[in-house]
């Protein structure tokens, strides 16, 4: 089972890095649908960054560990570590805990940078230690009392809460083996060593309850603010997305599958033929006078079979190393090799192979060649081949001939073999994906229009003013339903397709000075006209209107609303023919504030006194009655508002002195509060 899991490593990732690409899309677009108090951007793009680290680790498999792919990598999971503790910050003051400021992120990176004395890999796991872990678990906390606070339908994310926090735990105890304690006991290694299977494979687990968790809480949200949104199809779309990407992932598997074990095989038969190849080069002869002892050291057959190694050494790039090895005494020992003498990987004849693959006796007691691996003896970990070689006459296994590629190169090389239907599944995916958002995009703006059609629709239905909406040749052809009832008509149907100028104005020349102002001035408010009842009478309208125009800017018609000024211009008659009575009135009118500021004096008044008018409106009755010291006045005025109405006689004192006896009847009177 390790095996199995540690070969498709490569798929893991992948799959653990479409999960957070999967989870980022659902959080980012969360605030659009609903109300939320939390700030989901913040982890939504720390998932994005996640994604794209667990990614780049996975093409690192198959590219190697290369320093700008390494960077990047490190650079993905930090900004994403340093995105997850904004959303902590954040999460926890929405929540109502204490605000604190970005000088933690700051600090945060500060303490993770450190580890970037340790190298790239140091980096990881201090950004894990000081940025991940602090961060998750304080994100989990602001779920946590999110729902304790009462935050709406919270229950759901106790399970997202606690899902976290063990994801954060695993995700960053168990990190990259680093020069860094406690990773350089605690990593993924040891761990894949002990359990047998990936972390990767825990974090996956993790997150299932996590998105259920989110899921349950947005779906509650969704279905308490808007209902309509929550139907049926939404809920079918959903299960077809999933179960195309079930269907998709469990497909590209298998091909992935496919293409790495059809890899294996041909590499396999590869090594195995160009190792038979080059041990029919080798003169059995020569090997059979190796004792495997130093002794053989600097005579003629061995640095003979020295050369004929270092050559093919030479023209096999891909290769490690070639060694002949020989059967003594139940012990498989190395007899010759082509490497150089100063290298660690060379080996004096005779010394024992101490951690032999298994298989390797066979090829001796029968004969038979193979390949086997990855392996780890003391030299390393490898891929090798291994090909007898006999003697002509009596066909015995004279010694075997073992060709070595390390297990990094053919781990990378059959990596990069996987690529490609990864990739093509990854693709697929991101298809299914965007088909989904894009449907569920279409899906909830059909139903918004509708929604906002309804309301539209309402808000014509009720309201008292008429919309209209005319084509360029001024034919009705929409109205809402209050237009039937200002204008006589059975039904706004009956009135589609009247002609305004010709049916609905007094004067259609109204029409043409209305056009001319708005091809001048684009928009007209309250401009007013005399139209026409189905019944002949005739009504005050105003229009405010303005051009509307398609798509593509072309004009059709013009839109607006019609307002009955009627019973406004009947009032305003009135009050025109009350002021005219007034101001000509034969005797003396004036109103004055309740601190006797003058506010209106009629001609009467104004002759009889000898003042204008705006010369009264700076004076107050004290100034015209010697009889009225100001003094008296709050109490004339507590007298007059008992009262209502007093008659009583004073003295008016005139413009150029004269003292004129009058008769005065006030009253006392409210306006306007």
């Amino acid at each position: 089972m390790t095996a199995v899991l540690e070969g498709n490593l490569d798929y893991i990732l992948f799959v653990y890095g479409l999960g957070f690409v999967l989870l980022a899309i659902t959080l980012l677009g969360l605030p659009t649908r609903v109300a939320s108090p939390l700030p989901w951007k913040w982890l939504g793009i720390s998932a994005v960054f996640f994604g794209l680290s667990a990614w780049t680790d996975m093409f690192t498999l198959a590219g190697g560990h290369r320093a700008g792919v390494d960077a990047m990598r490190t650079v993905f999971f930090v900004v994403g570590c340093a995105f997850l503790v904004e959303f902590a910050r954040t999460c926890w003051s929405a929540v109502g805990g204490a605000r604190v400021g970005r000088w933690v992120v700051v600090a945060l990176l500060v303490l993770a940078a450190l580890g970037g004395f340790a190298g790239l890999r140091g980096l990881d796991a201090t950004a894990g230690y000081f940025l991940v872990l602090p961060g998750g678990l304080w994100a989990a906390a602001g779920l946590w009392r999110y729902q304790r606070a009462g935050g709406r339908h919270g229950r759901p994310l106790l399970l997202a809460a606690a899902a976290m926090a063990v994801f954060v735990v695993a995700e960053c105890v168990v990190t990259l083996k680093a020069p860094v304690p406690p990773a350089t006991w605690i990593n993924e290694e040891s761990f894949l060593s002990a359990l047998g299977f990936p972390v990767q494979l825990v974090c996956m687990a993790l997150a299932v309850p996590f998105v259920v968790g989110l899921w349950l809480h947005y779906r509650a949200l969704l279905r308490e603010e808007h209902p309509e949104l929550v139907e049926r199809r939404g809920a079918l779309y959903e299960v077809a997305m999933l179960a195309s990407l079930a269907v998709i992932l469990v497909a590209g598997f298998s091909a992935t599958s496919l293409v790495g074990d059809r890899w294996d095989a041909d590499a396999r038969a590869s090594l195995l033929g160009r190792t038979a190849l080059a041990a029919a080069a080798i003169d059995p002869d020569m090997i059979e006078t190796q004792t495997a002892t130093p002794a053989d050291m600097g005579t003629a057959d061995y640095e003979r079979l020295r050369e004929q190694l270092t050559l093919m050494e030479g023209v096999s790039k891909d290769i490690r190393w070639f060694y002949l090895m020989a059967l003594r005494a139940g012990d498989i020992v190395f007899t010759v090799d082509g490497i150089p003498l100063d290298d660690p990987g060379h080996v004096e004849p005779g010394t024992v192979y101490e951690e032999p693959p298994r298989g390797l006796f066979e090829v001796f007691t029968s004969g038979g060649d193979t390949t086997v691996g990855p392996y780890t003896d003391e030299y390393g970990t490898f891929v090798s081949a291994f090909v007898p070689i006999r003697d002509p006459v009596d066909r015995r296994v004279v010694g075997a001939l073992r060709l070595d590629i390390t297990a990094t190169q053919w781990v990378h090389s059959l990596a990069l073999a996987r690529a490609a239907p990864i990739l093509v599944t990854l693709l697929l995916c991101l298809i299914v994906i965007a088909a989904y958002v894009l449907q569920e995009r279409l899906r909830l703006s059909a139903l918004t229009l509708g929604e906002s059609e309804k309301k539209y629709r309402t808000v014509l239905e009720s309201m008292q003013d008429v919309f209209y909406r005319t084509n360029l040749d001024g034919d009705l052809v929409l109205a809402s339903p209050s237009f039937a009832r200002q204008y006589g008509y059975e039904s706004v149907e009956d009135a589609l397709g009247i002609n305004v100028a010709r049916d609905l104005y007094v004067d259609p020349s109204d029409r043409d000075v209305l056009l001319a102002r708005l091809e001048a001035e684009g928009e007209v408010v309250d401009f007013e006209v005399l139209v026409h009842r189905l019944d002949g009478s005739v009504i005050h309208g105003s229009t405010t209107s303005h051009f509307y125009s398609d798509e593509h800017g072309v004009v059709l018609g013009v839109e607006g609303v019609l307002r009955d000024i009627t019973a406004a211009k009947r009032a305003e008659e009135e009050l025109r023919f009350t002021r005219f009575i007034v101001e000509q009135a034969g005797d003396i009118v004036f109103w004055t504030t309740a601190d006797g500021v003058f506010k209106y004096a009629n001609r009467m008044a104004r002759e009889t006194l000898g003042y204008s008018l705006d010369e009264l409106r700076t004076m107050t009755i004290h100034d015209i009655d010697p009889d009225m010291p100001t003094e008296r006045w709050p109490e004339h005025i507590e007298e007059l508002e008992e009262a209502g109405v007093l008659t009583f006689e004073t003295r008016h004192c005139r413009k150029d002195g004269i003292i004129i006896p009058m008769e005065v009847t006030a009253m006392y009177l409210e306006y306007d509060g």
